[in-house]
Order: C-alpha cells, then sequence, then structure tokens
C-alpha cells in the first residue's frame, strides 16, 4: 500500500469543489481511496447491509455515480487514489456510471452495494472488478480489459443485462452464486470474450433469461452447476 495519506485532504478539496457538498459516504471514499482502504458505508456486518433493501439505507450512504467517474478519469483526482484502487463496502449508487473507453489504473472493488442506474464499462481497462454481492441494472462491458479477474458472484444480482462481449479477461470470469435476472431476453452474454483462465457459474449461479459463451476462449476450465437457468448457449 502507497503512503498517500497526505493526498486524503487534497482530494477531498477537489471533490468538494467539483460536486459541492458531499454526503457521509462521499468522504469516506475520499478519505479511504488515498490510503488504500475500504470505505465502509453502513455496520461493517450483519443484515444492515442487504443490498435488496437499500431503498431504506439513509441519503448518508449514497455515493454519486458522477463522483466514481471523476475519480477514475480526471488526472488529477485518479493520481490520488491508491494501487489498491476504489473499495466500497455497503453504499447506494445514484446516477448512471458511465466510464466509456477510459483507462483505470486501480481496481474497482463494490461489495454489498446497490447501484441504481445501468453501468456502461466499454471497452474500459482496469486491472480487476469486483462486484460480489451488489445489486445493479444492466451491465454493459462490451470490449472490456481486465487485467485479473471480473468477479460477479457471492449474492451478485442483475436485473437487467450483463454483457462482456469480446471481453479481454486476464483471470477468471466468476459469477458463483450469482443471480442474473433478464426474463425473456439475454441475462449473461460472454460472445467471443477471451478469458485466460475458467469461467465459473455454480455454486448456486442462476439466469432467468439466456446465457451466451458463443466462440468465447476460454484457457481453462467453464464449470457450470445450474440452480436455475432459462438457455444456455
Amino acid at each position: 500500500m502507497a503512503d498517500n495519506s497526505a493526498d486524503g485532504g487534497d482530494l477531498e478539496a477537489l471533490a468538494h469543489k467539483r460536486f459541492g457538498e458531499l454526503s457521509e459516504a462521499e468522504l469516506r471514499l475520499l478519505q479511504a481511496a488515498p490510503k488504500g482502504d475500504t470505505a465502509v458505508c453502513g455496520p461493517s456486518s450483519g443484515p444492515g447491509n442487504d443490498p435488496s433493501k437499500a431503498d431504506n439505507w439513509g441519503s448518508d450512504r449514497e455515493i454519486r455515480g458522477g463522483l466514481i467517474c471523476w475519480l477514475c478519469a480526471n488526472a488529477e483526482a485518479a493520481k490520488r487514489i491508491d494501487p489498491a484502487g476504489l473499495q466500497v463496502y455497503g453504499a447506494r449508487i445514484t446516477g448512471r456510471l458511465n466510464l466509456f473507453f477510459v483507462a483505470i489504473g486501480f481496481p474497482l472493488l463494490f461489495q454489498l452495494c446497490h447501484f441504481y442506474d445501468d453501468i456502461d464499462l466499454k471497452f474500459v481497462t482496469v486491472p480487476a472488478l469486483n462486484l460480489s454481492g451488489s445489486w445493479t441494472r444492466s451491465l454493459i462491458a462490451d470490449g472490456v480489459h481486465v487485467r485479473d479477474d471480473i468477479s460477479l458472484d457471492h449474492g451478485f444480482t442483475s436485473v437487467g443485462e450483463v454483457r462482456v462481449l469480446d471481453a479481454q479477461i486476464g483471470g477468471s470470469l466468476s459469477c458463483r452464486g450469482g443471480t442474473f435476472k433478464n426474463p425473456g431476453g439475454v441475462a449473461l452474454a460472454a460472445d467471443r470474450a477471451e478469458i485466460r483462465r475458467s469461467v465459473f457459474l455454480d455454486e448456486g449461479f442462476s439466469a432467468d433469461g439466456e446465457v451466451r459463451l458463443p466462440s468465447a476462449q476460454v484457457g481453462a476450465q467453464v464449470i457450470c452447476n445450474f440452480g436455475a437457468v432459462g438457455h444456455l448457449n
């Protein structure tokens, strides 16, 4: 972990100038990110972090998608982020997260968070993407380049299409215990993706909709043990 503690105040000042008043969760993120720490936005454990009940969480747990985009894409902000990346636990993410074509130099880890709008990661470059236990709407990441794993597992839930067409994934695509809901449409699509390690669709994975892997290149194994699945192609 880099010693970026002196940058925390600078980052907070820059964000305040750009976004005005900041929520408690946003302040926690801005203070944690330069130190490589996790911004814990709710209880440290327990049912108070169930993202399916995020409508009942207070506004103090909200982080704007625009702030996250700014941290990733603005050069002055991004250089203050520790190499451990943006680590958020138990937050409501409001507003569209649009990082189209951004080269991000640090991992993105959002655990037990609820994203209220679609996520656009098309042609993004990022070391790792971890949304374990989080709830999202559509997640579109065509052409994404991820050096390590994409983790959409351990309670991850999507309502809308999850798409990683033509993705380059240096690790695994882990959907273990994930729930993918897009009735009558495509729930999970990885057409033509190049995945150096494995694809995990097991340990309670379920999909209400089509799961697509046509022409995907997988370096190790595709492990499937569906709890429920509409259709696998």
